[in-house]
Parts: structure tokens; sequence; C-alpha cells
């Protein structure tokens, strides 16, 4: 009886693992990024029009997007 109880045990989270893989497609997302940035130097200022860069990767770590672009106000 516990040899069965294991065994049907073990076939559930077999079927468990198995579960369908959708493939996702290779359009890029659309979205918004925001942020703040800050200077903590005492009495620092944050200057307008500061170069920023927005890497994005898949999910094995390959680069899928490189955006440039200046910070507002």
């Amino acid at each position: 009886m516990k040899r069965v109880a294991l065994f049907l045990l073990f076939m559930m989270m077999l079927s468990a693992m198995a579960a369908p893989v959708l493939a996702q497609t290779e359009e890029p997302a659309a979205g918004v990024v925001s942020g703040q940035i800050v200077n903590q130097t005492p009495g620092g200022a944050v200057p307008d029009g500061l170069e920023l860069m927005l890497h994005a990767w898949d999910e094995t770590f390959a680069e899928k997007l490189m955006l440039n672009g200046q910070s507002g106000a």
C-alpha cells in the first residue's frame, strides 16, 4: 500500500511538471519607463538633459534592445 501511494505521488508530481509551454513573440512590448535621478551630495543639483541608456535582455541574457535618451526636468 505504501509503495502504491508513493508511486501515485510520484506520478502526480511528474504530471505537474509536464505543463505546456507557450512561445513568446519576438515583438517588443510597448511601455513607459519612468524614474527619478537623485544627487545625494549635500546641496548638489541634478542638471537637465543627462544622457540615459536603457538596456533590455531576454531570458537567456541576450541583449534585445538598447535605447538612448536624455532626462527631462
